[in-house]
């Protein structure tokens, strides 16, 4: 297998002389290069438009809760019901944030507890190899056993 930057490099000091299909070849991959950075770039925004949509409602769903008498509507059914829609909406968007709160907590708990036994484990391990039985005089140890 021969890698294309090892001869790119051999070629580096070389002048290249003109030609008219290599000119054309390097066109269509500057145009070919653009074309994926420009499909790369529309993916990206939507992706990141899709991941904020929710915020988004969520700020609109407030909106209406908030500032319902300056829209001006009449207190009518529909949109009694849409305050109240709007209103379960940011129970439930609460209660999953609060869902994902506590999951990166408990997450964080078990990280930090997995932790603190692997250390205890080792500090264990070098005290049970100590001359000493019962107590390690090393300095990172400070156990009794």
């Amino acid at each position: 297998m021969v890698d294309s930057t090892l001869e790119f490099e051999k070629r580096r000091n070389v002048p290249v002389k003109y030609d008219g299909e290599l000119v054309q070849t390097t066109i269509n991959a500057i145009d070919r290069v653009a074309a994926i950075k420009a499909k790369r770039e529309k993916a990206f925004y939507t992706a990141r438009m899709a991941a904020a949509a929710p915020v988004v409602r969520q700020s609109m769903a407030v909106e209406v809760v908030k500032d319902r008498h300056l829209l001006g509507l009449k207190d009518d059914e529909l949109t009694q019901k849409a305050v109240e829609a709007a209103e379960s909406r940011l129970a439930v968007i609460h209660t999953r944030e609060e869902e994902k709160q506590a999951t990166r907590k408990t997450k964080k708990a078990q990280a930090e507890d997995l932790e603190m036994d692997t250390v205890v484990e080792e500090t264990m391990q070098r005290c049970s190899s100590s001359d000493f039985q019962g107590t390690c005089f090393s300095r990172s140890c400070h156990l009794s056993i």
